[in-house]
């Protein structure tokens, strides 16, 4: 199966499910043993944890970098006492990876996804950092997201008109 979930639909009633989740490598963190995997899709973030016992898995998450393409199968399991993020719709859990399989490889990105620390708009930087083509911003994603699925909609409605008459 290529995916059971949506990255950003994982809550707490998933916890101890068993769930396949593929998208793009937006953040990786080594904190010397664990990898902690931020994986991307159109619906969101979710923390992916590889634990070195997990020996194709950690090395596969070694070796990714930021916009690989990645299918993750892992357990569902809260986050520990004290370290959910609030400020995440998924930040209750996280994915104890099992396996991981690199989908494609990307060529190192350009632009950055998160806006570097203390910019808190891309106005005050001049607008240099923002992307020409505002459809497809690297820089802000999610709002480039949210304009690309209202046009969808207005797109369809002259084709539903023309196949009525």
């Amino acid at each position: 199966m290529y995916k059971t979930h949506n990255c950003g639909d994982l809550r707490l009633s998933h916890v101890g499910q068993p769930v396949t989740l593929a998208g793009w490598l937006h953040k990786r963190r080594d904190h010397g043993g664990l990898i902690f995997i931020d994986l991307r899709d159109r619906s969101g973030l979710a923390q992916i944890t590889i634990d070195p016992s997990k020996d194709d898995a950690y090395a596969a998450a070694d070796k990714s970098r930021a916009e690989y393409v990645l299918k993750v199968t892992g357990t569902v399991r809260a986050r520990p006492e004290g370290l959910s993020n609030p400020n995440m719709s998924t930040g209750e859990v996280e994915v104890l990876a099992e396996s991981i399989e690199v989908l494609n490889a990307a060529k190192e990105v350009g632009l950055r996804h998160s806006r570097p620390r203390g910019l808190r708009d891309s106005r005050e930087s001049g607008g240099s950092c923002r992307d020409p083509h505002p459809r497809s911003s690297a820089v802000e994603p999610q709002r480039g997201n949210d304009r690309l699925r209202a046009r969808r909609p207005s797109l369809h409605r002259p084709r539903r008109r023309g196949r009525e008459r």
